[in-house]
């Protein structure tokens, strides 16, 4: 028999068929139900000799509100706070969070895949960068698939510093006149545009 909480109907029966001077049994058997449920819900909202129906329904909404798993950000706002100035202020993935977090306090804080869950709820939105209209899309883990831009743009990058390459060598100028170099060449993904005249929404004449 598989057990379900009691609606305001069962209970305002239970009073009445009480008040008739059936018991617990007799009741269960009207209801279908096993006579210590009765028993334990008519117990369970006696209060000073007097059962209301009315008073167990709102009992039972307050607890179950406060059941269920509470989401960690929403009861830690210490962390929630960290992660959200790691995510907004240093633009950190999700699995760059968990991985740093997990460095520093030797265990598992929060997993990336709860960091994500949070973004998507809007737990991190900021009102302060609503003026932004870009859409942010996250990627799955280890899917370098759902991102070709990105993989794109890192073959790009491999012209100038090909793999295994020591930036400690490289001066700011240089860095600087390839990435121009790159803001300025045009762009499948942006139609033809560079992504310099999608970011600035101006056009550059080459004719």
């Amino acid at each position: 028999m598989s057990y379900h909480h009691f609606s305001i109907d069962e209970r305002e029966s239970i009073l009445i068929y009480r008040t008739q001077g059936l018991n617990f049994s007799q009741i269960a058997k009207l209801f279908h139900r096993h006579p210590s449920s009765i028993s334990r819900e008519w117990k369970r909202h006696l209060k000073e000799g007097s059962y209301s129906p009315r008073n167990a329904q709102e009992s039972y909404h307050m607890a179950k509100s406060h059941c269920g798993r509470k989401r960690m950000l929403e009861i830690d706002h210490n962390l929630s706070n960290t992660v959200k100035h790691l995510f907004l202020d240093y633009q950190w993935s999700p699995e760059g969070i968990e991985g740093r977090l997990r460095l520093e306090y030797r265990k598992t804080v929060i997993s990336y895949q709860t960091i994500y869950r949070s973004i998507y709820r809007g737990h991190f939105d900021d009102n302060s960068l609503s003026h932004v209209k870009i859409e942010v899309y996250f990627p799955d883990p280890h899917t370098p698939w759902q991102r070709g831009t990105n993989e794109n743009t890192y073959g790009l990058l491999r012209e100038y510093f090909p793999k295994g390459s020591d930036l400690t060598l490289v001066d700011v100028q240089a860095i600087q006149l390839w990435e121009n170099k790159l803001n300025n060449r045009a762009r499948k993904c942006f139609n033809r545009k560079t992504p310099y005249e999608v970011f600035y929404g101006e056009s550059i004449h080459l004719i």
